[in-house]
């Protein structure tokens, strides 16, 4: 592999990284925040 290849493996997976932590850190943000509560419904149950 020539030096071009392993600088642009190097960036997409420190892009991949940071793309995941993003997320990740969005996702724990989001349950915190109490958004992740389960949906109520008003629907009466099969009879």
């Amino acid at each position: 592999m020539s030096l071009q290849d392993n600088i642009i493996m190097a960036v997409a997976a420190i892009l991949a990284l940071v793309a995941g932590c993003g997320l990740i850190t969005l996702m724990l943000y989001s349950y915190r925040k109490g958004d992740d509560e389960s949906a109520r419904s008003n629907r009466l149950p099969p009879e």
